[in-house]
């Protein structure tokens, strides 16, 4: 079994947590999956939850020899809308 801890951080250095983007996932693997690796999705929602700040995620597995646990990873997350009168860059060849 393959299990996903993800979550969100208002803040990209500490910060508190985002409840709305706190979560985790599991899959167990058949023979097949564990040869190819799986994919998690996080959620649209839980991006949009953070807003601004930093995202944390790791993975855990586990097995009838045991549980190892990854390091984590952080990823910066910018989930805010442009600014009013923000214009969208748009490029047209003439």
């Amino acid at each position: 079994m393959v299990i996903l801890i993800f979550k969100g951080f208002d803040a990209i250095s500490e910060g508190d947590p985002v409840a709305g983007a706190t979560f985790s996932q599991s899959v167990t693997l058949d023979e097949d999956a564990a040869l190819k690796g799986c994919r998690f999705k996080v959620e649209h929602a839980a991006l949009l939850a953070i807003e601004l700040g930093r995202a944390e995620a790791r993975y855990e597995v586990s097995s009838a020899n045991g549980r190892v646990m990854s390091q984590k990873a952080d990823a910066y997350v910018d989930m805010r809308t442009p600014a009013a009168g923000c214009q969208a860059f748009s490029y047209s060849k003439g």
